[in-house]
């Protein structure tokens, strides 16, 4: 049985199976850099709970986007998206 991709309750309910770590808070607050170290070096995430309740999720930090990479992944269409193809006043030359 596998979990949604970020599906907090299955972690909890699935743990290993699921492929998410969890952990109360009290154990994360005594283990935080252990854990924070754990996350980076696995790349996988941690779920936090209170009373078995799940309320935050750790994640590792995916690399940062360079404003080039944002850029080159739009699609540069030099169409007209709002034209109907057809000649309009307002495209006719001013007398």
């Amino acid at each position: 049985m596998e979990c949604a991709s970020g599906d907090v309750a299955a972690a909890i309910w699935l743990g290993p199976q699921c492929g998410m770590k969890a952990m109360a808070a009290t154990k994360f607050k005594n283990l935080c850099l252990k854990t924070l170290d754990e996350v980076e070096r696995t790349r996988s995430a941690v779920v936090i709970t209170k009373w078995g309740r799940p309320v935050a999720k750790l994640v590792p930090c995916g690399p940062e986007a360079s404003p080039l990479d944002l850029a080159s992944s739009v699609f540069h269409d030099k169409s007209d998206p709002f034209g109907t193809g057809e000649r309009w006043d307002a495209d006719l030359p001013e007398i």
